[in-house]
């Protein structure tokens, strides 16, 4: 399976998943000769400097071709990383199940690397960070960091759970704070700043959302965006198109009691987000 795609700024695509392979695509989906097909990563993200950062249960830095860098010594974790966020400088936080790096730091499910993929122990939350899996990590315009996942607490304050924001350099952010009855898959952030995500909850802020929500960059729940009784299955991936309609992607078979098998677009606001047209 894939775990996850990039998509580079030539209009190349990443890919890499559970085979711990590596590939790159051309724009029309033909393999790209030029790239060297490579074992190790079931993620794949494209740095600022044109360079690949892979992660398994290690961290591993690649040529824009492909090929595996040489030293400095990259960093293991004990769980596997299952997303990740690029930063301008190149630096990048990971997310997943682990809660040690390097068999010594104790990181609760999130940690920073620095820009050569070694482990960047200035960031370091208080606490124990979060006290089960972070599912996905996004960065705002503004440096916060929106992490979602099935945590029902952050750095031994169960006030924060499920979907959360953390300063720059790791605190929680106590202004953000939507309350949610179920844990977050994935989420993606839209050019106005919103947040959309998926998961199972069933409500948000006391407000009916079954299994996909929008909140403003704020927290606060977006009234005009409702998915009526939402997909019969997880919602795995979301993503915006130029035109601001939504795909969505996952194990569903019928999205608000249309019949839409595995994928289906949104209408974006202009329109009923009940509108769903075969992708």
């Amino acid at each position: 399976y894939v775990r996850n795609l990039d998509l580079q700024p030539d209009g190349k695509i990443l890919a890499a998943g559970g085979i711990r392979h590596g590939e790159r695509l051309n724009p029309d989906g033909s393999h790209d000769v030029t790239m060297n097909s490579f074992d190790g990563p079931g993620n794949l993200y494209d740095l600022p400097d044109g360079k690949l950062l892979g992660f398994t249960d290690r961290t591993q830095r690649f040529s824009s071709e492909g090929f595996l860098e040489a030293e400095p010594t990259r960093f293991n974790f004990n769980g596997f990383p299952s997303k990740a966020a690029i930063l301008p400088d190149g630096k990048s936080i990971a997310v997943g199940t682990f809660t040690e790096v390097n068999f010594s730091a104790q990181r609760g499910r999130i940690a920073r690397l620095n820009a050569d993929a070694t482990f960047d122990a200035s960031f370091d939350p208080p606490g124990e960070e979060a006290n089960n899996r972070i599912n996905d990590v996004l960065l705002q315009p503004d440096g916060k960091i929106v992490i979602g996942g099935d945590f029902t607490g952050f750095s031994g304050n169960s006030n924060f759970k499920y979907l959360a924001r953390l300063n720059a350099d790791g605190a929680i952010d106590p202004s953000f704070n939507p309350i949610l009855n179920g844990p977050v898959t994935t989420f993606r952030l839209q050019p106005d700043g919103k947040i959309l995500f998926s998961g199972t909850m069933t409500t948000v802020n006391g407000v009916t959302r079954n299994s996909m929500a929008r909140v403003n960059p704020n927290g606060t729940l977006d009234p005009s965006f409702s998915l009526g009784t939402g997909a019969d299955g997880p919602i795995r991936t979301i993503d915006i198109q130029a035109d601001g309609n939504i795909l969505i992607g996952g194990d569903f078979r019928r999205v608000n009691g249309v019949e839409r098998t595995g994928v289906a677009r949104l209408l974006n606001s202009a329109v009923p987000q009940s509108e769903l047209f075969d992708y």
